[in-house]
């Protein structure tokens, strides 16, 4: 049984919060050269998160008149966030991504604390078929690198309020999807669909990005090392077998690096993690004639 939305507290908050046109419908959307993802697919860069060409838009209510039509539909807004099933199977995998992020519900577990870990994204995910569908494409790891390049990291801070999906999302809300984008880094399926190079690309990415979220950095380096663990990399993993209590198996198998949640750890951990990314890059890199 899908998780329940309260519904009156839904139209409680409409009366507070200012919810939008059709957002394709208010500002022009900023978009630079796309790029040409398979034959039928272009992914372009957005306000903050990328357009894909066949993206999925949730038209969510305007009024209250409005949302109580709606419930007379949808039990909550996690029914409303499943995609039908025709749509599920023709859509790209670079817009199933961008489906996933932007549906309704995908902030609503998130409202309590930022600090969640991506063991709660993981648990997040089972909610939505577009999930499912997601993590049984072949080319899951490949696209969400794609998309995930073309973020705008400048327009996502906490202090930025943004129009996204026919609702203005706090900058809390934005970043809250971004987090839930990068944890799909940490997810098996992901992690078995990326070959050595696109892992590398993705470590290589995400050392020039993670000084853009000060308070974000340690979940960023927590991604290098399930990137760099997947790949094998052999001192990382001789690292990981001499410090067993950082790498506790369990805390790894539900999809987060144990210092990420351990405010006491050493500081000096994460330092660790950035040298052995950056030794991680620098081997992989073709060398110079």
């Amino acid at each position: 049984m899908l998780m329940k939305t309260n519904k009156w507290l839904i139209l409680l908050l409409l009366v507070f919060c200012r919810c939008t046109k059709d957002h394709t419908q208010g500002k022009e959307d900023k978009v630079n050269e796309p790029i040409q993802y398979d034959e039928r697919t272009t992914i372009s860069t957005g306000e903050c998160f990328p357009i894909v060409s066949d993206r999925y838009v949730f038209i969510v209510p305007q009024t209250e008149e409005g949302w109580l039509q709606f419930f007379e539909v949808y039990d909550d807004l996690y029914e409303f966030s499943q995609l039908s099933d025709d749509v599920l199977k023709s859509i790209s995998t670079p817009g199933l991504i961008d489906a996933l992020i932007h549906a309704p519900a995908f902030l609503g577990f998130f409202v309590h604390s930022v600090d969640v870990g991506q063991y709660g994204w993981h648990k997040n995910y089972k909610w939505f078929n577009s999930a499912a569908e997601l993590f049984q494409r072949k080319d899951v790891g490949e696209a969400l690198l794609a998309y995930y390049k073309l973020v705008n990291f400048d327009c996502i801070t906490l202090e930025n309020n943004v129009e996204d999906s026919g609702w203005m999302l706090t900058g809390y809300e934005v970043y809250a999807r971004l987090v839930g984008l990068e944890a799909l880094f940490t997810k098996q399926e992901v992690l078995n669909n990326l070959n050595h190079e696109k892992k590398t690309e993705a470590v290589d990415f995400l050392l020039k990005t993670y000084n853009y979220k000060d308070s974000h950095i340690r979940f960023r380096i927590s991604l290098m090392v399930f990137l760099m663990l997947a790949d094998q990399y052999e001192p990382i993993v001789q690292y990981a077998q001499t410090h067993a209590d950082e790498f506790d198996i369990d805390y790894m198998n539900q999809g987060f690096f144990k210092p990420y949640l351990d405010r006491t750890s050493d500081p000096t951990i994460w330092e660790i993690m950035v040298s052995f990314a950056k030794d991680f890059v620098n081997e992989t890199a073709p060398k110079s004639q």
